[in-house]
């Protein structure tokens, strides 16, 4: 975690061992003792690293930094063949620079930014404060080894973390009774079937759509504290903290209250009953989005599908935030041109 450097803000750019008044010196015969997935050290430009708690969190998975656990990865890290790093991955080293190799310079950073969040304190509070530089600061990935205070009152705490194990168990059986209760007022098994197939491609859509048109505001929002507090929560947290597993999938309160226009919506195209079957679709494409998105973050692909729909995801965090808007699909990111290669 960063260490703060003033009550209410963490320089950004500089790191604890940076502003320390002193700094650690170790050895490369050191340096080759800690090279467990335990006890990882790893050295980059004469600096060195522990980087024992990122390495369950690593974006491209832990087993892509186990063979060079120990040693120098400059080589490594700078080489597109071998694994691709942006520059924002640089930035999220820093968070663990214990000291530097035996005759390397100490790096002095050379940042003048001083705006950003005390990361050790409930964010939601703070994030208003970042103004113009809202859209900036968010796109510099941060890691912590728990998931982030939001709020100091502990039942809003409480409410703003949700497991993804949450979304299956509390939707399913909601879509299976829609389903269900779309039978009773009249539709043929085949009929409820059809529609609920139509509202799980719709959902591909609608998951392009309010990616790319409202997750994606947050340049657009930085005139006005109040919108800039309610894109955070709603989805400029999940860039500022892209690994924090208590704020990757949706709350079942916030996914209801994007339901309720998507049904209306449905409403002028569609009788109630009707409505209805199309809607338990929707939410169903809804529930695999967000179960796809839990799954690229946090788990290790099953098969090169998977593998390059995380691979696409993660540049989509680290690279390029304005390219890539598909998660459960690139589908839609051929057809609109948004494709990040």
């Amino acid at each position: 975690l960063f260490v703060p450097m003033a009550p209410s803000v963490v320089q950004r750019g500089a790191t604890p061992a940076a502003t320390s008044a002193t700094t650690r010196v170790f050895d490369l015969e050191e340096i080759r003792k800690h090279n467990s997935e335990k006890d990882a050290w790893v050295t980059l430009e004469g600096e060195v690293f522990d980087v024992t708690r990122f390495i369950k969190d690593h974006p491209g998975g832990k087993e892509v930094v186990l063979d060079y656990l120990g040693t120098d990865i400059t080589n490594v890290f700078f080489s597109d063949d071998i694994h691709a790093h942006s520059e924002n991955a640089q930035g999220m080293l820093a968070q663990y620079r214990i000291g530097t190799v035996t005759g390397a310079k100490a790096k002095s950073s050379s940042s003048t930014d001083t705006v950003g969040l005390d990361l050790s304190k409930p964010l939601v509070m703070q994030v208003h404060k970042l103004g113009q530089n809202y859209s900036d600061y968010i796109h510099k990935a941060q890691v912590l080894p728990e998931p982030a205070r939001f709020f100091e009152n502990p039942v809003l705490e409480f409410l703003s973390r949700t497991p993804w194990y949450v979304v299956p168990l509390f939707w399913m059986p909601v879509i299976a009774l829609m389903e269900y209760y779309s039978t009773i007022l009249g539709l043929t098994p085949v009929e409820a079937f059809c529609h609920y197939i139509f509202g799980v491609v719709f959902w591909t859509v609608l998951e392009y759509t309010l990616h790319r048109f409202l997750f994606h505001l947050d340049h657009r929002v930085q005139f006005s504290p109040i919108a800039i507090t309610a894109h955070f929560l709603l989805h400029g947290c999940h860039h500022l903290l892209p690994m924090d597993k208590m704020r990757l999938v949706f709350p079942p309160a916030a996914a209801a209250i994007i339901a309720t226009p998507v049904f209306f919506f449905f409403r002028i195209f569609f009788d109630h009953t009707h409505a209805i079957s199309v809607l338990g679709g929707g939410i169903q494409g809804y529930v695999f989005y967000d179960m796809m998105h839990y799954y690229l973050h946090h788990a290790k692909p099953w098969g090169s599908y998977l593998q390059e729909l995380k691979t696409y995801h993660l540049n989509h965090h680290y690279k390029n935030h304005n390219l890539g808007y598909g998660i459960s699909s690139k589908f839609w990111d051929h057809v609109f041109g948004t494709v990040l290669t």
